[in-house]
């Protein structure tokens, strides 16, 4: 049972972790694209997410 109780906690820090990185990756192009109104390259958003994410 202890297992279980770790497991599912262990998950719910991940998920809460992995919505704070999506937060922050919005933020950051929502940023980039009202600082001179254009569109982001791909490349800057595949930079922006390795950064995040890995």
């Amino acid at each position: 049972m202890a297992k279980l109780v770790e497991g599912l906690a262990s998950a719910d820090r991940t998920r809460l972790r992995l919505r704070r990185r999506r937060d922050l990756s919005v933020a950051a192009v929502q940023e980039r694209v009202g600082a001179d109104g254009t569109n982001s390259d791909a490349d800057y958003l595949v930079r922006i997410n390795r950064e995040l994410f890995m």
